[in-house]
């Protein structure tokens, strides 16, 4: 999906708009495969299959990161 979007993005035929449209495409498919790979990460800690290092996180930059896109759109 990545690929096709932002070889679509270079496309000198489509319009400006719809360029734009690509881009948030391709931003939110960025934005999935980061989740999905997380998600994996928990199942392998779950099954046992990894093993879980812990420090310190700062969860105001996690909220800053997931709240901006949809706070800057209107959402």
């Amino acid at each position: 999906m990545r690929g096709g979007t932002r070889s679509s993005c270079s496309d000198s035929k489509i319009d400006a708009e719809a360029r734009e449209a690509l881009g948030t495409v391709l931003d939110e498919t960025v934005r999935l495969s980061k989740i999905v790979d997380q998600l994996l990460t928990m199942s392998r800690l779950d099954a046992g299959e990894a093993f879980l290092e812990i420090s310190r996180f700062d969860f105001s930059e996690l909220v800053r990161t997931t709240v901006e896109p949809y706070a800057s759109s209107g959402r």
